[in-house]
């Protein structure tokens, strides 16, 4: 969570409003590519830096399944910096090149919802963390 503690607020926009989920979706992934591939972020409580590459955006695009889900987006630095460890997993896969998944948790509300926002970040040998994603939870009041 922020320094402040306090749970960051997002809506949708009327330009938002005015898309289909479809076309929200393209608006969204495109923003990323575009502000935010190639960027690495510092988690403050790994002590690491998470690079966004087009594989976690790719991977992103397909786990998108509602408005706000694709509205999250705009967190995305929050998602990676102020995110606590909520738990590590070796890879179930056993590929060579992959050390671990490691899952960070961050709350927020988004068009007046509260959401904890569960990102995946993959450990590969002999690069930095990436991001591989995430999913919102709706947190029942």
């Amino acid at each position: 969570m922020s320094e402040n503690n306090q749970i960051p607020e997002i809506w949708e926009t009327e330009e938002d409003k005015l898309k289909s989920f479809k076309d929200l979706r393209e608006y969204y992934t495109k923003f990323l590519k575009n502000y935010f591939q190639g960027k690495k972020f510092h988690n403050e409580v790994l002590d690491e830096e998470i690079l966004i590459s087009r594989d976690g955006i790719d991977k992103l695009e397909g786990m998108l399944s509602f408005r706000e889900q694709c509205i999250a987006i705009k967190l995305i630095d929050e998602f990676l910096t102020s995110s606590t460890v909520e738990g590590r997993e070796s890879d179930r896969k056993n590929r060579w090149n992959v050390d671990e998944f490691v899952y960070l948790a961050y709350q927020c509300s988004i068009n007046g919802k509260l959401y904890k926002a569960l990102t995946t970040v993959k450990k590969t040998v002999n690069n930095p963390l990436k991001f591989y994603g995430y999913i919102l939870v709706d947190i029942k009041n």
